[in-house]
């Protein structure tokens, strides 16, 4: 995985700005990889929306409870398609945690969970052969500046809720652009 997800300054973002991060990337891996229509991918625009309201608000995970329960369900769910949606479902499922886990650091010490569950969200997301991992790494980074910068100019606590200061500053997400799958020569060969 490359070096910009290991680096240490993103554990200094809100935990809730930590998920938001990965609620951007999985936006970005669904617009690349779902159609229009799909019910897959509508489920998981609205988990999406619905963990961006809980980031800028700072709360409301618990009305949410029965669409995040949906949505990571997905992660264990067969199908068709379950071979080419492997890792957007994971990384779903993880983005999902650290925004839980953003929820649920008000009353538990759980800070280190959110940096985890929203780094792994984004490691799965790159571990598709189809992602381009720099292309990730630069969005990464884009996202990560954005985000710090709006809540060190809006004095954005640790646990608190991003508000709209900070929505308003971000730039809109764009599906990932997707890799054409090469076969490695062993791969060829069976």
């Amino acid at each position: 995985m490359p070096a910009i997800f290991e680096l240490d300054q993103f554990g200094t973002l809100p935990l809730t700005g930590q998920a938001l991060v990965a609620v951007r990337m999985v936006r970005r891996g669904t617009l690349a990889m779902l159609a229009d229509g799909d019910p897959e991918r509508d489920l998981i625009m609205k988990t999406c929306d619905a963990m961006e309201s809980c980031a800028f608000e700072g709360q409301g995970v618990h009305r949410l409870k029965p669409l995040f329960k949906q949505a990571m369900a997905l992660r264990d769910a067969g199908g068709p398609h379950s071979g080419e949606r492997e890792f957007l479902r994971h990384a779903l499922w993880w983005a999902v945690d650290a925004t839980w886990a953003a929820d649920m650091a008000q009353d538990f010490p759980v800070d280190g969970t959110v940096e985890r569950s929203a780094r792994t969200s984004i490691q799965m997301l790159g571990s598709d052969r189809r992602v381009n991992r720099l292309q990730l790494t630069i969005l990464f980074a884009g996202d990560f500046d954005l985000i710090r910068f709006a809540c060190e100019e809006n004095s954005v606590g640790r646990y608190d809720g991003l508000g709209t200061y900070v929505k308003e500053r971000l730039t809109p997400v764009h599906a990932i652009a997707l890799n054409e799958i090469r076969l490695t020569p062993e791969e060829e060969a069976r």
